[in-house]
């Protein structure tokens, strides 16, 4: 397998990469674009589809160059994908028709919650395994019918192609209207058991199957990639963002727990092929669809974590970038008192809570610079608590240690605070890109190079064992009391 190479590509909520692995996971080279996001609105949360395109196609195409170059085999290619955002095209054109509606978006709060007043939820959660939240996608899809002007009249000429990230990047890159299992059982439209779109749901929503794309296994033959005067690349691997990171963490054993430290933080329980019960706090999902068959995952999502210490440097200008606040968090033992909930956005897993808004607690005079940012470092860690206590409540079984990565993972502070608060051994992946790595991963099944085996634990080179401080019980309880402060603060 000499000068034989894997390409992902990493399409996040504000940056897109396109990586060069070899087959034993050392990046070779990565090349990124920045894609900004909009806010038009208090709680909505939009994107310019084109401009998520063009960042993709400029860092692929920068990628395969470099290939070239070094005389590098690319063997297959890999996807992975910001979940739950939608886009809504012409299916012939391929023209964006409406911008796209992040995951983090809240402005479908009142249609949720009119579809919990019917009586809906608990139907839908046991279809989807998910709970009836503006997150999800279907909501997003049926107001951009409602909405949006050009999308209804798309949807009149039979022209109308809606989708998740992934589904909006195959069409442009492979020319087909598709989607990969993983993001399917994102969307609130996919029947976990069936595998596939579920008539039902597609009623309740308004939503006609043609306008949805054809949904394939995370290892299957999607099409090929071909820019101008360069070789044309299978992909053969395509995976949500966190179900990749599950893989490239080597979680392939039922309770094997992984948390990515990105715009959020999305906690993730390995299931193995039977269904879990997610009751009410947490979600059951795909983890993955191979040619072994399916396989659920347990996983609690929080909407704050690289987009809350992003909002310190850029808007508060606390210090100018992740290692100026890593420094700040530093110089203090701890918050002086000060909680901040980040419910910027409401609140994900365990609350649910759309209508929270965010509430810093317990300022005085003596609060500076450095306790604001230790209080946004321990809201990260309290709120993975909170999720990895939902887990360990509702399986009965407890989480014997947390696999860690994505940016803020890289802080030692922020680390031990989560060892501490979760009571449990955090390990750092020694694999930094475990996304991509885990896209790159399924796409080496899907091209026949390796099977899914091939991704266990990596040895972890950092851990951070958990102390028993005598005052973490009663941070644990204040915290939640600060939580339920901002609850229902929107009205």
């Amino acid at each position: 397998m000499k000068n034989t190479s894997i390409l992902s590509i990493d399409a996040g909520t504000t940056s897109v990469r396109a990586l060069l692995f070899d087959v034993h996971g050392k990046v070779l080279a990565e090349f990124r674009r920045a894609v900004p996001l909009d806010f038009p609105q208090n709680g909505w949360v939009e994107q310019s589809p084109g401009q998520l395109w063009q960042a993709v196609y400029e860092s692929l195409e920068q990628a395969l160059q470099f290939a070239r170059n070094q005389n590098l085999e690319v063997a297959c290619a890999g996807l992975t994908n910001q979940r739950e955002t939608v886009v809504a095209w012409n299916k012939t054109t391929g023209r964006a028709l409406a911008p796209a509606i992040v995951w983090q978006d809240r402005r479908t709060t009142e249609s949720c919650e009119a579809l919990k007043q019917k009586g809906l939820e608990s139907e839908i959660r046991q279809r989807t395994g998910l709970g009836l939240d503006p997150y999800f996608s279907a909501g997003k899809m049926a107001w951009l019918l409602e909405n949006q002007p050009e999308v209804k009249r798309a949807a009149e000429q039979e022209q109308l192609a809606l989708g998740t990230v992934d589904s909006w990047l195959m069409f442009q890159l492979l020319g087909r209207h598709l989607s990969e299992a993983s993001n399917a059982s994102r969307t609130s439209l996919y029947n976990l058991e069936l595998g596939s779109w579920d008539p039902a749901l597609l009623n309740v929503w308004n939503i006609h199957p043609n306008w949805l794309p054809e949904i394939m296994p995370s290892d299957a033959a999607f099409g090929s990639i071909a820019l101008p005067g360069l070789p044309k690349i299978p992909l053969t691997g395509v995976l949500g963002d966190q179900q990749a990171s599950l893989l490239g963490q080597g979680c392939l054993n039922a309770g094997d727990t992984k948390n990515t430290y990105g715009t959020g933080c999305f906690i993730m329980q390995q299931a193995g092929r039977v269904r879990p019960d997610s009751g009410k706090a947490l979600l059951s999902t795909l983890a993955w669809e191979t040619q072994q068959g399916r396989f659920y995952a347990l996983e609690g999502s929080v909407f704050m974590a690289g987009a809350l210490l992003n909002w310190l440097s850029d808007e508060l200008h606390l210090a100018d970038s992740m290692a100026g606040l890593n420094a700040l968090a530093e110089s203090v033992s701890n918050s002086g008192g000060v909680i901040l909930v980040p419910a910027f956005t409401g609140l994900g897993a365990p609350y649910w809570s759309p209508r929270a808004r965010g509430t810093w607690l317990g300022i005085n005079a003596g609060t500076g610079k450095a306790e604001l940012v230790r209080s946004a470092f321990d809201a990260i860690a309290q709120q993975t608590a909170d999720v990895l206590d939902s887990m360990q409540a509702l399986t009965g079984i407890p989480t014997r240690a947390l696999w860690v990565d994505g940016g803020a993972s890289a802080s030692d502070v922020l680390m031990q605070r989560q060892a501490d608060l979760a009571g449990m051994p955090v390990l750092r992946s020694p694999i930094l890109e475990s996304t991509a790595w885990g896209a790159a991963i399924m796409a080496g099944q899907g091209a026949g190079l390796w099977s899914l085996e091939r991704a266990g634990n990596p040895n972890s080179t950092s851990v951070f064992s958990p102390s028993n401080a005598t005052e973490l019980p009663a941070e644990r309880q204040s915290w939640k009391r600060a939580v339920q402060v901002c609850q229902d603060w929107k009205g």
